[in-house]
């Protein structure tokens, strides 16, 4: 049901029919039938018909709007954030801290650059995700960060990309950080109770379309491989040299100068030159400190322009 709503929900400017939305979410027709006779009892699908196709319901604007109240400071910074993702061209997302794991709480921009995991996905705090919240957190919290270093990314420089995202007050990946293979590949390795439940993440954070790294967009199997084949954080960025670039991220700080929000713009893989990596991200930075103001944050001692 879950999915269904979120397929809808990825594509607001088009309807769905039976057809395509079993084979989209790999569904027998009747099954998905049954699940949207079952949400158009609850009015949080309608069914066009004359060609019976199904588009979001009325029922989802209550839920949106008291989504909406809950979290006025998430409403403002895409408020702020959307102009600067429509005039460069990609995608925005924005993410927040949830105990040991990441949330995709918004997204917003052009959807053809979202090749990552869509709204409500939750991933691991560990590395490499996580980096734009620890770059500027206590030596505590660091220390429980890295001690979560799964396996399969061990190989990963973490002070160098640390020390870099400091200088840099933003963070630049390759593809694939929040790709299927990346996030189940991480899972696998894990120790504890997030690696004992993968279905809360494999079942939930895929739209249809193409991953980046070759696996499959259902996210029912990593691709071979998974983390260590995938070029992840940018350290050193030499400006005449070009980079494929999957994200680029800044922080939005909180009263106590902690990370409060993640912010990506979605680039899906685009070869750019360090220079115009550097710009985009500055600029990114710039919005995101003046949304930290905005909403009466703090920013951490030697945080760039403060």
């Amino acid at each position: 049901m879950i999915r269904i709503l979120e397929l809808l929900g990825a594509h607001p400017d088009r309807s769905w029919t039976l057809a395509e939305v079993a084979r989209e979410l790999g569904l027998v027709p009747s099954t998905a039938l049954a699940i949207l006779n079952e949400l158009r009892h609850s009015a949080l699908v309608v069914r066009d018909e004359s060609d019976k196709s199904y588009t979001p319901g009325p029922a989802l604007l209550a839920l949106g709007k008291a989504a909406d109240a809950r979290f006025p400071a998430l409403r403002a910074l895409a408020h702020q954030l959307e102009p600067l993702s429509w005039s460069l061209g990609y995608g925005c997302s924005i993410h927040m801290r949830d105990h040991d794991e990441l949330v995709m709480a918004h997204r917003f921009g052009p959807s053809e650059r979202f090749v990552e995991a869509v709204i409500g996905v939750r991933y691991p705090f560990a590395p490499p995700f996580g980096l734009l919240i620890t770059a500027w957190a206590s030596d505590e919290d660091l220390a429980a960060w890295q001690a979560r270093t799964p396996r399969a990314a061990r190989h990963l420089d973490l002070p160098e990309l640390l020390a870099h995202t400091r200088r840099r007050g933003f963070g630049v990946e390759g593809i694939g950080l929040l790709t299927p293979s990346a996030i189940l590949s991480m899972i696998a390795d894990l120790d504890g109770d997030v690696a004992t439940q993968p279905g809360r993440v494999s079942e939930r954070f895929t739209e249809p379309g193409p991953d980046p790294t070759g696996s499959d967009p259902t996210g029912s199997e990593p691709a071979a491989g998974g983390l260590e084949d995938i070029q992840y954080g940018y350290g050193a960025i030499a400006e005449d040299q070009s980079y494929v670039v999957g994200l680029i991220g800044a922080p939005v700080f909180d009263s106590s100068a902690r990370t409060r929000f993640i912010v990506f713009l979605h680039l899906g893989g685009e070869a750019l030159t360090g220079a115009l990596i550097n710009t985009i991200g500055a600029e990114l930075a710039a919005r995101t400190a003046e949304a930290t103001r905005r909403l009466h944050g703090v920013f951490p001692s030697g945080y760039p322009g403060t």
